[in-house]
């Protein structure tokens, strides 16, 4: 686009104005529990590179692909996040950020221990086959956290934990699993 500008003597100026480039965001899993990887998925018009982050933590950047750029990750503690990408710009685009998204981490349920969102008999069996050395998982700190739920804490009846896993694990899990206790 080009104009008269009077204080210019009447010379041609040109203006040059940066398209409009827009942005969403979208998870793969909203609610996700505290192990669980959060793919984030920014669609961005037009194609380059996109950033994501959770507040002021960076989530990490990714090359977009058929105008799709993919994050995903697993540090997001249990809460509520308040997730953004964006879109730095270049000389042809502005920059642009995304509406927020909200992604819920929740904590790892305790006592589901092959992490299905229940807490059932099996979750009970897989613990008693490792306090007795028949089971080994794949990942082991992510079980031990989930299956150490003796002792429970005296005021709530809640799992407290004492950083081992044994049978009375295994019993407290059955004995919720089955439904005669409330935590």
């Amino acid at each position: 686009m080009a104009y008269q500008d009077k204080a210019n003597g009447n010379r041609p100026t040109v203006m040059a104005h940066r398209l409009t480039s827009g942005i969403s965001l979208l998870s793969g899993t909203n609610p996700a529990n505290a192990v669980q990887p959060v793919i984030l998925t920014a669609s961005v018009s037009p194609v380059a590179a996109t950033g994501m982050v959770d507040g002021d933590t960076d989530l990490g950047t990714a090359p977009l692909s058929n105008g799709m750029a993919t994050v995903i990750t697993t540090s997001l503690a249990a809460g509520d996040h308040t997730i953004t990408a964006s879109y730095s710009g270049d000389t042809r685009y502005g920059c642009v950020l995304s509406t927020p998204l909200i992604q819920t981490i929740t904590d790892l349920m305790k006592g589901d221990v092959n992490r299905d969102t229940v807490v059932n008999v099996f979750d009970a069996l897989l613990t008693l086959q490792y306090a007795v050395g028949l089971y080994k998982p794949t990942d082991e700190t992510t079980f031990k956290s989930a299956a150490d739920v003796e002792p429970l804490d005296v005021l709530t009846s809640k799992p407290k934990g004492d950083s081992k896993i044994d049978v009375f694990d295994a019993l407290a899990i059955l004995r919720h699993a089955v439904g005669l206790d409330g935590w």
